[in-house]
């Protein structure tokens, strides 16, 4: 997690600048990250939503630094220390910059909102890092910094559009005790049933109202029909608002806590005969998981296997040896079948007529067939346009965060008797070789194009249809790039 040592004023081309941690600078970033316009964040200062800009990276004593304008700044770890009186107040305005922020501001590739985006003015305010500065956290920061910031909050059995406030509700549980409630493997393995509050209550909020101590049970515990009922057709960060509303009035009678004091006070509670048995429980049940975890998977695998020996076997083994969907076709319009499924991402349809041989093309295919399924998970929508059909339509503007992806002008020839030769022009969003690339960052949607001509020879099966016994690329000349019109949802 992001601490206040993690944050410095450091002078940058003659000028003092607030520096975050990124992580080693041992590694390059990938090209992508630091292209385009920089995007936007935010600050909350009485009550007024300020656009913040980042302006760069630096290089500190082997570690690498986000830096911008010079502001006081506390990471948001400290609301379990120096702004523990101010916990709720403080992420009662972090809930209000995310709900009201464009919808592409939270860009939540996991529903969990990073903690190494939030920030707090000691003196009144918040700051809200912008989503493009956060995906180079992602990358820099290391595996247990991700967990502590992202993975930790994941509760399984959340309904999706909840998720936020499940998560603002577990840093009230953090203020109050300084640790994450699902932080432990022991307590995610048993059923998240995390320390209860109670335990903690004489020594570090002793005058809490039971109103508050109830809300964040409540949330922490919430059955699937109340958390749909809380939900509705709502996304996760529109859904803060509820969360908003229903803390403005809970009570927040609690004390600031330097580091120290902290520690020894969790030491105090984990030394009691009600946290031991806890403990102890907890232990027990996390292992019963496990154990059926693995040897119940075992078990069921084995069964399975069983009955497919038994009963499907025979289906199966039948079901491999069937011909290919392109039995039917003549080896040209095999080709032309191919590139159709290099369109639509299809990987079966890629490669269901090969024999012994790659498309070199399939590992792209299905990289870019994982990318949009899991964004379409996360992010409700399609991010790949046809190339082709969108040549057909006039090139329209396409939606900011898509790409343009696939084959068109395709010619097949025959070459000779079993092979045929396909030249076609090929658009990705990224270009094959780094020289191909701009030299000049350039905000913007690009379009990069390709002539590329393959060769495919084709071998008659006995049992009635033609294979794809050999796929070679024999040029890929690179004719350029276009930027592409984009429109905001």
């Amino acid at each position: 997690m992001i601490t206040t040592k993690d944050i410095i004023n450091h002078v940058v081309d003659g000028e003092l600048k607030t520096c975050i941690k990124l992580g080693r600078d041992d590694f390059g970033l990938p090209k992508h990250l630091m292209q385009g316009e920089k995007k936007c964040g935010y600050l909350l200062k009485n009550g007024e939503l300020i656009p913040h800009y980042w302006e760069g990276l630096v290089s500190i004593d082997g570690y690498k630094y986000v830096y911008f304008p010079q502001i006081d700044i506390l990471p948001v770890s400290t609301i379990a220390t120096c702004q523990r009186a101010n916990a709720l107040k403080v992420l009662r305005e972090f809930a209000y910059v995310i709900s009201k922020a464009p919808s592409s501001f939270a860009s939540l590739e996991s529903e969990v909102f990073p903690l190494w985006r939030l920030y707090i003015l000691p003196d009144d305010g918040v700051l809200v890092l912008s989503e493009d500065i956060s995906n180079i956290f992602a990358v820099m920061q290391e595996e247990h910094e991700r967990k502590d910031q992202i993975v930790d909050f994941l509760k399984r059995g959340n309904e999706k559009g909840f998720t936020l406030i499940s998560q603002f509700t577990q840093l009230l549980y953090y203020s109050l005790t300084s640790i994450m409630p699902y932080a432990d493997d022991d307590v995610r393995n048993h059923r998240y049933n995390e320390i209860p509050l109670n335990f903690f209550r004489k020594e570090r909020f002793e005058n809490l109202k039971e109103e508050t101590i109830g809300f964040i049970n409540f949330v922490l515990h919430a059955k699937s029909r109340e958390m749909r009922d809380i939900e509705g057709n709502r996304t996760s960060w529109e859904n803060l608002e509820w969360f908003i509303t229903r803390t403005s009035a809970l009570d927040w009678s609690v004390k600031n806590l330097n580091d120290n004091d902290s520690t020894q006070i969790l030491k105090q509670v984990k030394e009691t005969a009600e946290y031991k048995a806890f403990e102890e429980k907890t232990i027990r049940g996390a292992k019963r998981t496990r154990f059926w975890r693995v040897k119940g998977t075992i078990i069921i695998i084995s069964a399975i296997a069983l009955g497919c020996i038994l009963g499907f076997g025979i289906p199966y083994v039948k079901s491999f040896f069937d011909p290919p969907y392109t039995k039917l076709l003549t080896p040209k319009d095999m080709v032309y079948a191919f590139y159709d499924g290099q369109n639509s991402l299809d990987v079966d349809k890629l490669t269901g007529a090969l024999k012994k041989t790659k498309a070199p093309q399939e590992t792209e295919v299905i990289n870019l067939f994982v990318t949009t399924r899991m964004r379409y998970a996360n992010e409700g929508f399609e991010p790949v346009v046809r190339a082709d059909k969108w040549i057909e339509n006039g090139k329209p503007a396409i939606y900011e965060q898509a790409f343009v992806y696939g084959v068109s002008d395709l010619e097949v020839i025959q070459e000779a008797e079993d092979t045929f030769v396909a030249t076609s022009i090929w658009y990705t969003p990224y270009a094959y070789e780094e020289s191909e690339e701009s030299a000049e960052k350039k905000a913007g949607n690009f379009v990069y194009t390709y002539k590329v001509t393959q060769r495919f020879t084709f071998t008659w099966n006995k049992r009635g249809w033609y294979n794809i016994t050999a796929l070679d690329t024999l040029s890929s000349e690179y004719l350029g790039e276009e930027e592409v019109d984009t429109f905001s949802r």
